[in-house]
């Protein structure tokens, strides 16, 4: 127990501040509080208790949805890039998600759908070609424990593919090839025919 003396500055300000050993996460601390006057007359008693939470949710999974690390122009939807943010059990509905993108944020509150379905889908701007988008992302509990972070980047590849090259060559052959030359197939190299440089070509590229 605490024995005390209220002083002039206490009694203006309406209270009084104490330092107590905080018990173990997850523990209740319960206290009374009696007054007593100059000549031994006592208050009723004051209540008050706590449960100790100092443990933060896990840290989130961040996945951004895209090609291995890779954001074609195919993985950008009504301008913006989908972040897949995954949680286990530790969060909570009320939780606060920030997810950090270069030097902007958003912050989402989980709902308790969100908790249901372990994830949350997120969306940000896409980076410029051949940049770099790498996001960050945390939980903050309803008490404000925060968690780790968890990370993700991949590269911006818009460029297009040129289209193959298709030709007729005079024997009546066909070449959608690859990077084979016409010379290639219309004149074939000693001991092959224009048939068989095809076929070759077509196996080295499936």
């Amino acid at each position: 127990s605490i024995s005390h003396t209220i002083t002039q500055a206490e009694l203006s300000a309406g209270k009084a501040n104490f330092s107590l050993t905080a018990p173990a996460n997850g523990a209740s601390l319960s206290l009374t509080a009696v007054l007593t006057d100059a000549v031994g007359n006592t208050s009723g008693t004051g209540t008050a208790s706590a449960t100790v939470d100092t443990a933060a949710p896990n840290a989130p999974t961040v996945t951004i949805v895209d090609h291995n690390g890779v954001i074609a122009s195919t993985d950008i939807n009504n301008g913006q890039v989908t972040v897949h943010i995954g949680f286990d059990a530790t969060a909570k509905a009320g939780d606060t998600l920030q997810l950090v993108a270069g030097n902007t944020f958003q912050q989402y509150t989980l709902s308790a759908s969100d908790i249901s379905n372990q994830f949350v889908n997120l969306t940000v701007a896409p980076p410029t070609n051949g940049t770099t988008l790498s996001l960050s992302a945390n939980l903050t509990d309803t008490v404000g424990n925060v968690s780790a972070s968890g990370h993700d980047s991949a590269v911006a590849n818009y460029t297009s593919l040129v289209a193959p090259t298709i030709s007729f060559q005079p024997n009546g052959l066909t070449a959608a090839y690859y990077g084979l030359n016409d010379s290639n197939i219309s004149r074939p190299l000693s001991g092959q025919t224009a048939l068989s440089t095809v076929l070759a070509d077509m196996q080295n590229h499936t």
